[in-house]
């Protein structure tokens, strides 16, 4: 069985996804062959119920717009347009352009329903009929039933399996009015019974390949399976494998331990988590083994921890809008708050985020950024002035909710400074700070450094208990001058 985190609502998909994949309204002629960019231009100034008429004159247009046609698709994670983006995916289909196969396929791993739906079918018009037949389609069978495999709400899955049947000839009745729940389940029975028609389990996509882990009798294609997942690194089953391990019985033994080792090669944290109760009910294991975990990737500023963040943030939030609970909840904040450490400033927030996830992040990376320059003065060589300059842009910060969320990544830096400032005055400033921040009074009223020590040892103390981190994230790199 193809398994989902979430279930979805899908009564109102004809609606929501078919109006605008309509074509030229009923009785309308289409516009004859012309200047395939004048049609682009007018199709993207065009209002969205429009549309549809405006694209019959692009596909009219011919090959001349095939190119363009691309060129529009492999700019969506810098569009919000996506109606205009939506109506670029079908007409590619209409024109069954072959060599848009690449972007279409990218555009499946968009984490946007619509676009996914209509990029499938776009995918199935072109393909129709061939993917018994030709191997160029075994890359796109592996891509739709990725996209089907994938740990994304049901409903989301329904354009992909349509067109793998579609594309395949499956024998399945009628599609269309299944659930996408068992119409997923019989696109992958289909492939446990036709395994030739994708390619090797290192060209598949990862949720493919942990599918055959899962669900797959042959010993071979198992292990063939956790092999390409392990040498491709590729962090994204980390979830789904955490969804199989928290629940008990959900897979064999053998299964389980393979998952298991699987998740240590991939994260480097091994599980059952250390200093765990190894006999713990599997759920409380996996919410321990979150957490060493986020110390790990909270830390890890490589491009592929921050994508992976990014993209569990996103879809984090999708399940939450679908089903509010703690649960979810917990899962915005956990992944929200990774970024906030991996995340310099705005600037590096992930082209083609959803505007809801940005507006989590954009206020505290720029609190981030103006506390980090801040510190940067403060550990060099000052002049007193700049000095209480820097300390009230820190302590002005502190007073708001972002900001005191934020001074928490820093409170090791904080106190190293207190620790060694020979100024009383500034001292005792720092030390509201870290009062303010940790919500445990740090009095630095003491007149040397030594006794200061003694009492930042013991507030230390006191905030390690109370599950704060006194390690900072990765050094914020510094803001980049005018001009740069």
């Amino acid at each position: 069985m193809i398994g989902h985190r979430k279930p979805a609502p899908y009564a109102l998909l004809p609606v929501l996804l078919l109006c605008v994949a309509t074509p030229v309204a009923l009785g309308q002629a289409a516009a004859p062959p012309g200047d395939a960019a004048a049609a682009l231009t007018a199709l993207k100034q065009a209002a969205e119920y429009e549309r549809g008429a405006k694209r019959a004159a692009v596909v009219a247009s011919g090959n001349e717009a095939v190119a363009p046609l691309i060129a529009a698709v492999e700019e969506l994670p810098a569009t919000a347009d996506t109606s205009y983006v939506g109506n670029c995916i079908i007409a590619l289909g209409e024109l069954k352009a072959q060599e848009a196969t690449d972007a279409l396929i990218t555009a499946l791993d968009s984490g946007k329903m619509q676009i996914v739906y209509w990029a499938a079918m776009a995918l199935a018009n072109i393909w129709e009929g061939k993917g018994a037949t030709n191997e160029q389609a075994r890359p796109v069978n592996a891509a739709l039933l990725g996209a089907v495999c994938s740990d994304v709400p049901p409903i989301d899955t329904l354009g992909p399996a349509l067109a793998l049947v579609k594309i395949n000839g499956m024998p399945i009745v009628r599609p269309e009015s299944l659930e996408p729940e068992k119409l997923a389940d019989q696109v992958g029975e289909w492939f446990n019974a036709n395994p030739a028609a994708l390619p090797p389990a290192d060209q598949r996509p990862w949720p493919v390949n942990l599918y055959v882990v899962l669900s797959s009798a042959d010993e071979a294609a198992r292990q063939g399976a956790l092999q390409a997942l392990r040498q491709s690194g590729d962090l994204g089953p980390i979830e789904q494998i955490l969804g199989v391990l928290s629940v008990e019985g959900s897979a064999d033994e053998s299964v389980r331990s393979s998952l298991t080792q699987l998740l240590n090669d991939l994260t480097g944290v091994p599980f059952p988590p250390a200093g765990a109760d190894a006999a713990a009910a599997p759920a409380g294991l996996v919410v321990a083994w979150k957490w060493q975990w986020f110390a790990k990737l909270s830390r890890q500023t490589d491009k592929k921890y921050v994508l992976y963040s990014w993209r569990q943030l996103e879809d984090s939030l999708r399940f939450y809008a679908e089903s509010p609970s703690d649960d979810t909840a917990g899962s915005v904040r956990f992944y929200r708050l990774a970024l906030l450490y991996q995340l310099g400033d705005p600037s590096a927030i992930p082209v083609g985020g959803s505007t809801q996830a940005k507006n989590l992040l954009t206020k505290p990376l720029t609190t981030k950024r103006r506390i980090a320059d801040a510190l940067a003065v403060l550990e060099g060589t000052p002049s007193s002035f700049d000095k209480s300059t820097q300390l009230g842009i820190i302590e002005d910060e502190t007073n708001g909710k972002a900001g005191k969320e934020v001074c928490v990544l820093f409170l090791g830096r904080l106190a190293r400074l207190a620790a060694n400032e020979a100024n009383l005055n500034f001292a005792q400033q720092l030390g509201r700070i870290l009062s303010q921040v940790s919500a445990i009074p740090c009095d630095l009223e003491r007149s040397t450094i030594e006794r200061r020590r003694d009492m930042l040892t013991e507030w230390e103390n006191r905030v390690r208990e109370a599950g704060f981190t006194l390690e900072e994230p990765a050094r914020t790199p510094p803001a980049p001058s005018a001009g740069e």
